[in-house]
């Protein structure tokens, strides 16, 4: 399934990756306007910069159902290595598993993937910070010992960016219902 994965989004082609973009844009987001995807980004920018945001939504807007649960599969084996086993933690990761988690609609042969996608949003948004005031970021990551990055992130600006603040009501909405 994993090679089925990494051979389904080389061989889209651009049409089809451009497809999926905007029927994720134009189709799935008026739903859920919570992630955003501006019009500027296209599908080539998202690939090079966001990798696990662009699988995310080639997963669900796939019309191939075997290329669907084959990309679902290989963003959940990329979620869980980086987040299980390598402790990273961004808002990209976040974002990627609130789309799996408000638009996958495939079986999971009685696994409970959707379960453990669901806490896993909750204990992103809770890693890095987004439901506590930025001041207080910095004393709890060095308390729970997180990554360097966690704490660069949070020393940035005390104010939110519009894509965090989002992400936290995409999350609670999402993992809520």
């Amino acid at each position: 399934m994993a090679r089925l994965a990494a051979k389904a989004t080389d061989e889209l082609d651009p049409y089809e990756a451009n497809g999926c973009v905007e029927l994720f844009r134009n189709v799935y987001l008026p739903f859920f306007p919570l992630i955003t995807l501006p019009i500027s980004t296209g599908w080539k920018e998202l690939k090079a910069n966001r990798p696990l945001l662009w699988l995310c939504i080639v997963a669900v807007t796939s019309r191939s159902t075997a290329q669907s649960q084959a990309l679902s599969l290989r963003a959940k084996e990329i979620i869980s290595k980086r987040l299980f086993v390598d402790g990273e933690r961004d808002l990209e990761m976040l974002l990627g598993v609130i789309i799996l988690v408000t638009w996958s609609i495939y079986p999971t042969k009685g696994k409970a993937y959707m379960w453990l996608l669901v806490h896993a949003a909750i204990a992103l948004t809770d890693d890095l910070g987004l439901e506590r005031p930025r001041e207080n970021l910095e004393c709890r990551a060095s308390f729970a010992n997180l990554t360097p990055n966690l704490l660069a992130s949070a020393g940035r600006d005390l104010n939110r960016t519009v894509e965090e603040s989002r992400a936290f009501l995409a999350c609670y909405l999402s993992c809520s219902t």
